[in-house]
């Protein structure tokens, strides 16, 4: 299978080259790393001895918060002592294994987490951990956690610097786009995107974020052919959950559609409730995996589940439900309870609610 390109950071277009040199003055670097990006490489501060003693434990006590049982972390630690206590067993892999794990922890951390504090502590491990060793992994991370703050800018360097590295991957220039198109700056979305499919035409992820953004933008060449490749992958998806289930669950990890992306195009309303009911699958199994248990709460949580089970499964609970005189309680919650089209569109609704029961 043929790899697909790598391309030069400089054909991103998100930061200015300074290689457009009029002759005066010194010439300027013009290889494949713009200034900026050599810039931000320069050798971030490396803690060592006490002051790694100090955010080892500190880090340790903090994940146990999140994650009670976390004995799976027992090599990290214990490289930590080796890098503190025993510099001769310290070697440079050992050194690498230690930051990208600490980046990898800061960043669980951020994402249950996302005070000030936790969030520079996130950037400054990636840092560290990119300056000892170039690893996509701990890229995508850290653009991630730029994307999410809403440092674009931030993000769109370091995907270039990953990109001159060759340690990017499409999954970063997705989120890059993502980025970019929550603050609407399109155009640049828009070639993150297509960066995106260009280094793996065969992941659903960024063909549907591209062709709705292509849509958005009034960008029509061959847009109906992309179209048709987003519904075939639909297709293809819902064949093999239906004929073959172990295949269909592995499958889970891969995005094959987004059901608000889909409402966009011309395609069945069957073909429109397969996208809808497969994402929802994929979320919950996602949020079931990803999501970390909290202690505080654990108990209460556990002990309403049990209630609820406890009146679902028993008779007089059954029947209580169904002939209660006491109204449902429903909450509507929106983003667009103002003068927006939604506000208009839903009041028909509330008009048709049955008071006697909700």
């Amino acid at each position: 299978m043929q790899t697909p390109p790598i391309m030069d950071a400089q054909h991103l277009y998100l930061v200015p080259s300074e290689c457009n040199w009029d002759g005066r003055g010194e010439e300027p670097s013009c290889d494949s790393v713009p200034a900026m990006q050599r810039a931000m490489r320069r050798p971030p501060h490396v803690p060592e001895d006490d002051e790694l003693a100090e955010i080892t434990e500190e880090l340790k006590s903090q994940i146990q918060v999140i994650m009670p049982d976390a004995a799976w972390l027992q090599p990290l630690w214990m490289s930590a002592h080796f890098c503190v206590h025993e510099k001769e067993r310290c070697t440079s892999d050992v050194l690498n294994f230690m930051w990208r794990n600490f980046a990898m922890l800061a960043s669980r951390l951020f994402s249950t987490t996302p005070l000030p504090e936790v969030i520079e502590l996130a950037i400054q491990y990636h840092s560290i951990a990119l300056w000892l060793e170039a690893d996509e992994a701990t890229y995508q991370r850290l653009v991630s956690i730029y994307a999410s703050v809403g440092r674009e800018g931030d993000a769109a360097r370091t995907v270039q610097e990953a990109i001159a590295l060759n340690a990017a991957s499409p999954e970063m220039l997705d989120q890059l786009g993502m980025g970019f198109h929550n603050n609407q700056m399109w155009a640049p979305a828009l070639f993150a995107f297509k960066a995106s499919h260009l280094l793996s035409p065969n992941v659903s992820t960024a063909l549907n974020h591209l062709v709705y953004l292509r849509k958005r933008c009034a960008d029509w060449d061959g847009i109906n052919e992309q179209i048709a490749q987003m519904v075939t992958k639909v297709e293809l998806s819902w064949t093999i959950h239906t004929s073959a289930p172990a295949e269909a669950a592995a499958q889970l990890q891969e995005e094959t559609g987004h059901p608000w992306i889909f409402l966009y195009f011309p395609v069945s309303i069957v073909t429109k409730r397969v996208v809808a009911q497969r994402f929802a699958l994929r979320e919950r199994t996602v949020s079931l995996i990803k999501v970390p248990q909290l202690p505080q709460i654990e108990d209460k949580v556990q002990l309403e589940k049990a209630k609820i089970l406890s009146d679902v499964e028993s008779k007089s609970g059954a029947a209580k439900w169904r002939t209660s005189k006491r109204r449902l309680r429903v909450g509507f919650v929106s983003a667009d309870f103002r003068r927006k089209a939604t506000s208009y569109l839903i009041a028909h609704l509330f008009e048709h609610i049955d008071r006697s029961q909700l």
